[in-house]
């Protein structure tokens, strides 16, 4: 039975690139079952190029037009509650799939045990003609089914980015629930976490997006945000973290000062500062 795969496209205040995105999925080698076009009440005439996507592919394209603007998080929830599809994956509004993105999720899923087809991806400096660097270049770096799980949690991806747009059975859903709506960033982050105790994971080296690095997206929200978020996930995954190796904790804690513009401390540098403290304590006491 072949797999009836969602996309939805999150849109705001993106019209000088989203075509580009929608037209990257008008152009798979495997066609999706649908197309939903989520808008966050954009002002920059976003809604009238949609309208018109709409108008040419009407038994494809579908579109949910917010009254006010909610934020990205509650739009995925919309997005979630609104496609039919059995399989569902997404795409930002200033980023791109390439031709054979769905194609090879499709096979992924189609030739294993897995309920989460992941690919890789490049990252490109505002035009996509300028594609930067990819984010994976060696499949050791790409964690196994077995610690996918921690994988996750530590973000041990390279350059501790998470993988993006990954195609996922919807079931998944009702084990791991919807995005966490207390999160106005990083709503992605803790969406994986939940869904790796649960799905089944397979990988291609193949980069099959384009992820656009640029001064309006939402990584460049003030660092307070960015500190906000990461901490609120912590503390709700803490009972995982508390069970972790102190490395992978230590790695953790690196991630949040890096996250709040302070310097990671290696395990190593506190180990010898811990020693050295010792050391001081003692010779204080004269023992």
């Amino acid at each position: 039975m072949p797999l009836k795969v969602s996309v939805y496209i999150t849109s705001y205040n993106q019209k000088e690139y989203l075509k580009q995105a929608i037209d990257s999925v008008l152009q798979q080698t495997f066609m999706p079952f649908e197309i939903l076009v989520i808008d966050d009440a954009s002002t920059d005439g976003s809604q009238e190029v949609i309208h018109e996507y709409v108008q040419e592919f009407p038994t494809l394209i579908r579109s949910h037009f917010n009254e006010t603007n909610v934020g990205i998080t509650k739009s995925r929830n919309r997005a979630l509650s609104l496609v039919k599809g059995d399989y569902i994956t997404s795409l930002d509004g200033d980023d791109m799939y390439l031709p054979k993105k769905l194609e090879i999720q499709k096979e992924l899923i189609a030739n294993s045990n897995a309920n989460l087809a992941i690919t890789n991806f490049y990252y490109a400096e505002d035009t996509l003609e300028n594609c930067t660097k990819i984010w994976c270049n060696d499949l050791q770096k790409v964690p196994n089914n077995a610690s996918f799980e921690r994988a996750v949690l530590i973000r041990d991806f390279p350059d501790e980015n998470l993988f993006r747009y990954e195609l996922f059975d919807r079931k998944l859903l009702d084990e791991s629930g919807h995005y966490d709506e207390n999160l106005s960033i990083y709503e992605d982050y803790d969406f994986r976490i939940r869904m790796a105790k649960v799905a089944t994971p397979a990988f291609s080296l193949e980069p099959l997006s384009i992820y656009r690095l640029h001064s309006e997206g939402l990584s460049r929200k003030k660092r307070e945000v960015h500190s906000q978020c990461i901490r609120y996930i912590y503390n709700k995954h803490q009972a995982a973290i508390n069970v972790l190796p102190k490395p992978a904790q230590a790695k953790m804690n690196n991630f949040l000062r890096r996250v709040e513009g302070k310097k990671a401390i290696r395990l190593e540098q506190k180990k010898t500062f811990l020693q050295r403290l010792r050391r001081k304590v003692k010779h204080i006491l004269g023992r």
